[in-house]
């Protein structure tokens, strides 16, 4: 699990934000199928302090390949990987 140190604020440019959803899934990613990591994100943007510090990560690494995938910065990817460091930040 990060410290708070390894997490950037939930402000930080984008290129930070990028690096850190990079670093989170580790080298394999998130094994899950992206049906259920796109529930997840779903329900943490719905309530993201009802969702668990494994979901928050779940959902910044979902948003993040997202951002990859598609090949753009979407605002909602963006804003999404906001909410969740934010929380993540806050619970530690």
């Amino acid at each position: 699990m990060p410290t708070v140190p390894d997490i950037p604020p939930a402000s930080a440019p984008l290129r930070e934000l990028e690096h850190f959803c990079e670093l989170i899934g580790g080298p394999d990613g998130d094994p899950r199928p992206i049906d259920e990591l796109y529930e997840i994100a779903r329900q943490v943007e719905a309530n993201p302090r009802a969702a668990s510090t494994d979901d928050l990560r779940a959902a910044v690494y979902f948003h993040g390949r997202a951002m990859r995938w598609n090949g753009d910065a979407a605002d909602e990817n963006i804003r999404a990987i906001r909410n969740a460091i934010g929380e993540l930040r806050r619970r530690l």
